[in-house]
């Protein structure tokens, strides 16, 4: 019993099944991360639907999770009244890790160890995902509200690609050896790229932490005006969390200058505020009102304090750099040999640009 609790839902110990058939692994591993998710999505409105005693059609709570679904990858979906496209990135990240782990075992099952066999099982996947996603936005769609579905398949194209290539080339080991076959010095600018970007990430956290505890009760007024039940708040704040890195990146997006907009007619930046509709989600109520000129510029300080301990990563990695006097420089006769020019001076620059 323990080891059934404690088992993957899909395993990775069994043998490589699936090398003779590598397309059928990867449409199995993708249906499975697409059906998990959209699960995911669905059940908490039906659970709703369940609670408020099945009054009107199941298709109602099902229509809603799909839209979710949709939302999360990136598709906007189109009301009449306007138009939505606030994308959960919570959810988001969590069909990337699905698409991720189910990648690693179509890799597994399949017995993947050349580039040629990564590329089956990738775009069997991402073809199996695509069509999924397709599926759903036109199923979900009616005359008040839907998403369009060529701009679904294209996000669903753009998540599962990156999450089933990355997933399928560390499973088989690919990722190491691509990795050094990279050039020395882009090796070096990507790692500075990720320190800038986590670094950002680290800014934007903190932002956001700050916005949360100074309009605390804002936000919890708007909790106690949605009246939602118990239900209804567990739900509440369940969707609070998934957007969460939505609030880390605009976080992010304002230390950096040109800040963002939320809802009708507002921007959020460090030059100025102006608030319009904005929807009635209680974690949006930590958006600032007003920004005193004096934090705006300490917060500015924070992506350039990024951008210099990324340059400084990019300057440890490259590190000292032989030189070679040229023919004209040197005096007859006499060799001059390598000489160590000490940390090359191009380190910080990647970094901070």
């Amino acid at each position: 019993m323990a080891d059934l609790l404690t088992r993957p839902l899909l395993r990775r110990d069994e043998p490589a099944w699936g090398s003779r058939v590598p397309w059928l692994a990867a449409m199995v591993a993708a249906a499975w991360a697409l059906v998990a998710g959209f699960a995911l999505c669905v059940l908490p409105g039906v659970a709703v639907w369940i609670a408020e005693g099945a009054v009107g059609p199941l298709g109602d709570p099902l229509r809603f999770g799909s839209r979710v679904w949709l939302m999360a990858h990136g598709a906007g979906l189109d009301l009449e009244a306007g138009s939505i496209t606030l994308a959960p990135l919570g959810l988001t990240l969590l069909f990337v890790l699905l698409l991720h782990r189910s990648a690693r075992w179509a890799a597994h099952s399949a017995g993947v160890a050349t580039t040629r066999g990564a590329c089956a099982v990738v775009v069997a996947a991402v073809v199996t995902y695509a069509v999924g996603a397709g599926t759903i936005a036109t199923l979900s769609a009616t005359a008040d509200a839907a998403s369009r579905p060529l701009e679904a398949v294209l996000w669903a194209v753009l998540w599962s690609g990156a999450a089933v290539t990355t997933g399928v080339a560390h499973e088989s080991g690919l990722l190491a050896d691509w990795w050094w076959r990279v050039p020395p010095l882009m090796r070096a600018a990507l790692a500075g790229a990720a320190a800038a970007v986590a670094g950002m990430v680290c800014v934007g956290a903190v932002l956001m932490g700050v916005s949360l505890v100074a309009h605390a009760g804002r936000t919890g007024d708007l909790a106690t005006a949605l009246d939602a039940g118990p239900l209804g708040a567990t739900l509440v704040v369940v969707g609070c969390a998934l957007i969460v890195p939505n609030l880390i990146v605009w976080s992010a997006a304002f230390a950096l200058g040109p800040g963002f907009a939320v809802g009708t007619a507002t921007s959020v930046a460090p030059g100025g505020v102006t608030l319009g509709l904005v929807p009635a989600v209680p974690v949006l109520g930590a958006l600032p009102s007003s920004v005193p000129g004096s934090l705006a510029w300490l917060v500015v300080a924070g992506p350039v304090l990024a951008g210099v301990l990324a340059g400084l990563l990019v300057h440890r990695r490259l590190g000292p750099v032989a030189v070679v006097e040229s023919d004209e420089d040197s005096e007859p006769g006499v060799d001059s040999g390598p000489v160590d020019s000490g940390p090359v001076a191009l380190g910080p620059a990647v970094g901070v640009a």
